[in-house]
């Protein structure tokens, strides 16, 4: 359905900890390998391992991955799941549930550990969105990680939407179809 392909986006960008906020997300522009990334080689020239997958992915010192929820309703969310980061080396990821509406619901950092992100509520109206946010911390080594969070409907149903749940993996998808090129006019008389 339309709704189930534009609910999640896959980015990468900034995660500014002092406004509480992304200050920048850039839509990934490549998907292969059932990974959304910046170019077909990996790892890229300029940004390195950065990725998403349907469980998780890689960030880059510089740029934290950002899997982008949009509400498609009125509704009062929970959120369960866990970050895991299971590598004994480097330092560890950092992560982010942030609310375009609240501002950071959840944070924390796994090394070598799996913790658990779950946010009890937090209201959203169409067009909000919630960042799942990873970061590198001061390294970039061994920062792959898993992070696939279910959001569902707390109490009620969602005004506008024909769904009451959300799940990061499931939901996954590559770019929608391409439509086809509409017939010019001697294609159509041809018909």
């Amino acid at each position: 359905s339309v709704e189930h392909q534009s609910t999640w986006e896959y980015g990468y960008g900034k995660f500014d900890k002092e406004e509480d906020r992304v200050t920048e997300f850039i839509p990934f522009p490549y998907f292969g390998d059932e990974q959304w990334k910046v170019s077909p080689k990996v790892p890229d020239p300029k940004l390195g391992w950065i990725n998403l997958n349907r469980l998780g992915g890689h960030p880059e010192v510089e740029h934290a991955v950002i899997r982008r929820w949009v509400s498609p309703a009125t509704a009062t969310l929970s959120i369960e799941g866990h970050l895991v980061h299971d590598n004994e080396n480097g330092d560890g990821v950092l992560g982010y549930l942030v609310s375009s509406r609240e501002g950071i619901l959840w944070s924390g950092q796994a090394h070598d550990s799996k913790i658990p992100t779950d946010v009890t509520a937090t209201y959203v109206v169409p067009g909000d969105t919630i960042d799942l946010v990873v970061a590198s911390g001061p390294t970039n080594g061994w920062d792959s990680f898993t992070w696939h969070p279910r959001l569902w409907v707390k109490d009620g149903y969602a005004e506008g939407a024909s769904r009451r749940e959300w799940l990061s993996r499931i939901d996954f998808s590559g770019p929608p179809p391409t439509p086809p090129t509409p017939l010019n006019p001697l294609e159509q008389y041809a018909q």
